[in-house]
């Protein structure tokens, strides 16, 4: 046997911890020592695949020992003299080396690691294909170095000046002031936000797609100008569609090196920064502006930078701005695996009785918040999710894609479900020498069926809201018949008296045929009201009595019959004058003749009259109290409304609006037959079926909070959805029920409502007196149980109400 022989058999009767770990470090990283409470990291930066590592002292101690020539038990050994009380086993360190292997930091001699390094690789690049497709909201596409372009900017003067303390003062006193602004004209800046679906609608949908991805491109390079501005560098910037939205990301994990952590800290928020301002700059412009492109695109820029912002970029449950900026402030690196982690461990402990390996490199204390930091934010995936998928549906839903919102909901669902069963797989087939605890499973068991039992077989009431306002009780409303223009009662006064000379006329020069022809038969005025019964227009607060003439009406039609009417008359006054002359030569056929054309006159005349009365006279249905119409708002005018005619705002009744022209079916008025007031209340379309006549109604007035009334339901619920509601209780008056316009730019309820009207009562002596401050026209709030459902019940009826397929 060769010497060779004889080295290669010893060799191989060594155990494997004493040989040789044929690894050492990189000489190429670049190494910088931060402080985390106190206690020193390493950060390594690959300048090659342009990684950064972070790893504690003993990990770091680790990867100094591997020369290519220590073992595992040497390398054990040499660390626990250096910290004698650290408890770690070999299975650790060969644990964290084939970590550091595969991060790339160490290197080996022996042939054969090409192929070791392209089969990690492809697994890293597969995990990362799948990590997409569990996430297509999400989609972050490969980038390119944008090093040279931040240096360029960053020589310019003006993007210098942007991180000057005196500048950023300056800044965030401008936003402060738009915030302020925002604040004192809340009600102005909510009556003057479109409707969802015109907000969300074409053509502005492309406009706040387009203005997304150009303030997240601003967003992007704040936060790499930042990092050159501290010294730090940039090489990787690429696009990501979020939501489908281009936007750019900025990767300055070179920040990592830098020692001060509020650095790190102000580089986290620049993009934040920027967006801040150009939030403020928006608000001003779109306060200052008349409705336009230039308004739109104001608010869009607003929209953008205002809720990516709070939502996703400054929540520190994503890991997005936010998340960095606090895990540099509590100086806690890895905040987010290591949470997931021992969220992992407490669910193997306390579910499945598996206790999980000791990891000497986890923290000690406070993990109790590391798991709730976990629970949080794995709660807060899902609200995101579900959001976002709402907005996409309800977005989506006018064009009939709302299927493409539903598919994308369910396919990130299903990542994170997969996500969650893949782990507990691992948790439970892991190697281990204790086996589950059975009474801890049976226990964990036991709790998933009580909650599966709660939410499917016990039933829980449900208390939903409606909006109310007040209204006399038994009130009538007037409206017109037709839609014309109302009379003044002086400029009635001056027809009447016209049409009343002429008819005096008519009847003074009438030639008369004995009984068949007479003057009184020509009435121009027939049933229509006198001067004295039309003396004015009834103003809120008047007492009006049954069969009083409240308004009259005129239209074109009615011009041209009162002009026809004259032109009648005449021809009556010519043709009798005319059978006078020659009544001793008429015959008896001439003398029939002529009588049937005084009678066709006379018909025609009658039935110009009776229209002009019917449908054009108003009058009172019911003796009580006048209560005016709803107010209609003045319409906001720019440019090119200026050379046209405003329409009338306020009241048909206003001493402003004398002559306005009104529609057929609008309210004139409403009359109230006593001072007794009810609540009418706006329910929902998914109540309405909920909503029964005993059911018990709480009321609670804006102007009394501190009172509660209870009253039941006093009449038939309306059977057809209402889109018309007063105004007091739209989003345009800062009410609740939202609104939004139609195609004739008028606005009404996003969806339909139903009204019910419940009775007030004060049947309580220390509520007596409410009655008295109670007025017409005053707002509330009812609330109402419904019926009782399990909360599967309730989940399934959200679901049914919110998505709806078509096939």
């Amino acid at each position: 046997m060769s010497t060779d022989g004889r080295s290669a058999a010893a060799d191989g009767m060594v155990a494997s911890n004493e040989r040789p770990i044929p690894l050492m470090r990189r000489a190429d990283l670049k190494i910088a020592r931060i402080d985390y409470l106190g206690v020193g990291y390493q950060v390594i930066k690959d300048p090659v695949a342009l990684k950064y590592h972070r790893l504690q002292v003993e990990q770091y101690r680790i990867l100094e020992l591997l020369n290519g020539e220590r073992s595992l038990e040497q390398v054990r050994d040499d660390l626990k003299k250096e910290f004698p009380t650290l408890q770690v086993t070999l299975g650790d360190i060969q644990q964290l080396i084939t970590d550091l292997h595969k991060k790339g930091l160490v290197i080996s001699n022996r042939p054969g690691q090409g192929a070791a390094v392209v089969r990690e690789r492809r697994r890293a690049r597969n995990e990362k294909i799948k990590q997409t497709l569990m996430s297509l909201l999400y989609l972050r596409l490969p980038g390119w170095d944008p090093e040279k372009t931040l240096r360029w900017m960053y020589s310019l003067a003006p993007i210098r000046a942007i991180f000057h303390p005196t500048v950023v003062t300056l800044c965030l006193l401008f936003v402060v002031s738009s915030w302020l602004v925002l604040g004192a004209n809340l009600e102005e800046f909510h009556r003057r936000l479109p409707g969802f679906q015109s907000f969300f609608g074409w053509p502005n949908l492309i406009y706040l797609w387009v203005t997304l991805g150009v303030a997240k491109i601003i967003h992007e390079f704040g936060h790499g100008l930042s990092c050159h501005h501290f010294g730090g560098e940039c090489h990787e910037m690429g696009i990501m569609l979020l939501v489908f939205s281009p936007c750019l990301y900025c990767d300055v994990t070179d920040s990592w090196m830098m020692k001060n952590k509020w650095h790190r800290i102000i580089i986290g928020a620049a993009g934040m920064y920027i967006e801040v301002i150009l939030s403020a700059a928006a608000i001003y412009v779109w306060w200052l502006t008349k409705p336009g492109l230039l308004n739109y695109l104001a608010l869009n820029t607003f929209f953008v930078t205002t809720i990516t912002t709070v939502i996703f970029n400054a929540n520190p449950l994503m890991r997005f701005d936010g998340y960095y900026m606090m895990s540099y402030f509590l100086e806690i690196p890895n905040l987010r695996n290591k949470s997931d982690k021992l969220l992992r461990d407490a669910f193997s402990w306390y579910c499945l009785g598996i206790e999980s390996r000791p990891d000497p490199f986890m923290p000690e204390t406070g993990r109790a918040w590391f798991v709730l930091y976990a629970i949080a934010a794995w709660c807060y995936r899902w609200v995101i999710l579900v959001s976002i998928s709402l907005f996409l549906y309800t977005v989506l839903k006018p064009y009939d894609l709302q299927s493409i919102g539903i598919m994308l909901m369910f396919s990130s669902m299903a990542g994170i479900v997969f996500s969650m069963i893949r782990n507990t797989w691992q948790i439970i087939s892991a190697p281990r020498i204790e086996p589950m605890s059975k009474p801890k499973i049976a226990v964990s068991l036991a709790l998933v069926a009580a909650v599966g039992w709660i939410a499917f077989s016990v039933q829980i009431p449900w208390h939903h809201e409606a909006p109310l306002y007040l209204e006399p009780k038994g009130v009538k409303v007037v409206t017109a018949d037709l839609t014309g223009r109302i009379v003044p009662p002086q400029e009635y006064e001056q027809q009447y008296n016209d049409l009343l000379a002429l008819q005096e006329y008519i009847q003074e020069n009438t030639w008369e045929f004995g009984q068949e022809i007479h003057a009184k038969q020509i009435s121009l005025l027939e049933g229509m009201p006198t001067p004295a019964e039309y003396r004015q227009l009834p103003q809120n607060g008047d007492v009006v009595t049954e069969g009083q003439v409240l308004a009259v009406l005129e239209d074109q039609a009615d011009i041209d019959a009162r002009d026809q009417i004259r032109r009648l008359a005449a021809a009556w006054l010519a043709r009798t004058n005319e059978a006078r002359r020659y009544h001793e030569q008429l015959l008896l056929m001439d003398r029939a003749e002529t009588i049937a054309e005084l009678t066709a006159l006379q018909e025609q005349i009658r039935a110009l009259v009776r229209r002009r009365v019917t449908g054009h006279v108003v009058r009172a249905p019911i003796t009580g109290t006048s209560v005016a119409a709803p107010r209609i708002p003045e319409q906001e005018r720019d440019e090119l409304d200026a050379v046209r005619l405003a329409h009338w705002h306020g009241t048909p009744f206003d001493s402003r609006n004398t002559g306005c022209v009104v529609e057929a079916g609008q309210e004139l008025m409403s009359i109230a037959p006593d001072d007794q007031l009810q609540a009418i209340l706006f329910v929902e379309q998914g109540d309405r079926d909920d909503l029964k006549d005993d059911t018990e109604i709480e009321t609670k007035i804006d102007h009394l909070p501190d009172v509660t009334y209870v009253s039941r339901i006093n009449g038939r619920i309306s059977a057809i959805g209402d889109l018309v509601a007063p105004e007091s209780l739209t989003t345009q008056y800062n009410g609740p029920l939202p609104t939004e316009a139609d195609q004739q730019g008028k606005q009404k309820l996003a969806t339909p409502h139903y009204r019910a009207a419940v009775e007030l009562s004060f049947h309580r002596e220390n509520l007596a007196s409410d009655g008295f401050l109670m007025k017409p026209g005053m707002r509330g709030t009812a609330r109402f149980r419904v019926a009782h459902r399990t909360l599967a019940g309730w989940g399934w009826r959200y679901l049914c109400e919110t998505f709806r397929f078509k096939v």
